[in-house]
């Protein structure tokens, strides 16, 4: 995987574990992968997970929004591609080793500058304060809307001391539990079923809106010093990328 070097087409497609060990083992403080679909993009970065190392791993998946079109991409998509690039440059501000794992058309797409997303969301813990009105106007600036029940991400309600709601980049909602302004219990619960799952400690709050991209620029530029690798396929969806390194085909 130098930079630079075009690799032979291979006479078959590689394996998902196989493209995860090469990114594991590839040298290099900064790896960007773009896969050929959101599908393909997610098992990677969870087989590149599990090999384990000092890499940090992310994944940043397409939006879902329709090109051209003016509409945002849904809170759930907006909060993973959020949250991907916060922790991302929080990894890099750390000195860590670190691949980004994402799509042709993700890469198509401009995105904020990177100090859009500096800002850390809200931390709940047992025992904090809190006033479940201010947490309205909180819990809705950050993109949420209000639902009589939450079961998909991007939505929160509010009943007295209850307040359930569903991060934008969590794998399921939470209830938080406020006696006398003050957090006495946050729980997972299955959205189907509605019942508790598991007790936890403490609960972020991730944003569900993307920062406006407006002037914005290329992924590359998120990883000024990143080698990158291109799937094969993965150029069809890259409609308008602006790479601003060498790669790799692979």
């Amino acid at each position: 995987m130098a930079r630079g070097d075009e690799l032979p087409a291979r006479e078959r497609e590689l394996e998902i574990g196989e493209i995860a060990a090469a990114l594991i083992e590839a040298p290099g403080e900064q790896l960007l992968f773009l896969a050929r679909d959101d599908v393909r993009a997610a098992a990677i970065a969870d087989a590149a997970r599990e090999g384990g190392g000092e890499r940090k791993v992310f994944l940043l998946p397409g939006s879902d929004a329709l090109p051209g079109d003016e509409a945002p991409a849904s809170p759930a998509v907006a909060g993973q591609r959020t949250a991907a690039l916060r922790h991302l440059h929080d990894a890099l501000g750390e000195g860590k080793a670190v691949l980004l794992v994402s799509t042709g058309e993700a890469a198509g797409r401009l995105v904020a500058d990177p100090k859009a997303y500096a800002a850390k969301p809200p931390l709940l813990e047992v025992g904090q304060a809190l006033d479940p009105e201010d947490f309205r106007k909180t819990a809705l600036k950050l993109g949420y809307v209000e639902d009589d029940r939450v079961d998909e991400p991007g939505e929160v309600a509010i009943r007295g001391g209850v307040i359930d709601i569903f991060p934008g980049d969590s794998h399921g909602p939470a209830r938080i539990e406020v006696v006398d302004g003050t957090i006495t219990a946050l729980r997972a619960y299955d959205p189907l079923t509605q019942l508790s799952t598991e007790d936890r400690e403490r609960l972020e709050i991730g944003i569900v809106t993307e920062p406006r991209a407006a002037g914005g620029v290329a992924l590359a530029e998120h990883l000024p010093d990143a080698a990158i690798a291109v799937e094969h396929g993965a150029d069809r969806d890259r409609k308008s990328t602006r790479l601003n390194s060498s790669h790799t085909d692979i």
